[in-house]
């Protein structure tokens, strides 16, 4: 970090200074024929191991090397500040797992599955969600999700006279995905077999939150709110100047 990223980046965002700085110590080592020699050496050893033909042409830049120039282009006014921010998430969105954008399982709201439609329907109706996961009434945990269900099959079997049916009937099928899980990958496959929502598992299987596509496209253009959606308290400034933060907040979002 200290012997590339840091000096590439200050040289790209103060390019006429870095190379202000760099130009005399450059010229002496070019100059200097047993350092020329050496290396050059080093190099045909170099190309004798690993051999150079075949891979792709350069020349190529490093990650870190790039955001330098995105925020050398958004202080110069080149880009917007936005355009920046949206540039930097999605270099960092290949990077980003499923246990990083997904809501705790501490703040899922789950249905049993003996609940009655009528019940089921007027708790989705006070949680404004239009789906909801559901599990399995005789086991004391919520590990034993047997699925998910959507409002609108209860909206439709309530007005068809079946209110007081069990909700397991309504289940369907939800996809269970390892925390560890790219978000990337996992965008991709909601959009091959066109799925919204997804449980979150660790590595013992127990359920650790639940992550759905609102969630993975608010990491790259950041939160989305519909009418349904509380006045975000999670942090607030006090009188004094402090942060009182929720606990669950990422750190980089902080």
């Amino acid at each position: 970090v200290l012997a590339e990223a840091v000096p590439k980046t200050y040289a790209l965002i103060n390019p006429i200074k870095g190379a202000t700085i760099t130009a005399r110590p450059i010229a002496f080592v070019v100059r200097f024929w047993p350092l020329r020699m050496t290396s050059g050496l080093l190099i045909r050893l170099t190309n004798v191991i690993v051999k150079g033909k075949g891979l792709a042409q350069g020349p190529f830049i490093g990650e870190q090397e790039f955001l330098g120039i995105v925020e050398a282009a958004a202080q110069d006014s080149v880009i917007e500040h936005e355009e920046r921010e949206l540039i930097e998430s999605v270099i960092e969105f290949g990077d980003t797992m499923v246990r990083e954008v997904m809501r705790p399982r501490h703040d899922v709201v789950f249905l049993d599955d003996d609940m009655t439609v009528t019940a089921a329907l007027d708790k989705a109706v006070a949680e404004g969600f239009s789906r909801l996961p559901v599990f399995r009434k005789d086991d004391d945990e919520v590990d034993d999700v047997v699925g998910i269900v959507y409002v609108k099959d209860l909206v439709i079997a309530e007005r068809s006279g079946k209110g007081m049916d069990i909700l397991r009937d309504l289940v369907r099928e939800v996809e269970v995905v390892p925390e560890t899980k790219l978000v990337a990958e996992l965008m991709r496959g909601m959009q091959a077999k066109k799925f919204h929502m997804v449980i979150v598992a660790d590595e013992y299987g127990s359920v650790t939150g639940l992550a759905t596509l609102e969630d993975c496209l608010e990491e790259l253009v950041g939160e989305i709110v519909d009418e349904h959606d509380d006045e975000d308290d999670s942090l607030r400034v006090l009188p004094n100047g402090d942060l009182l933060v929720d606990g669950s907040m990422p750190i980089g979002r902080l």
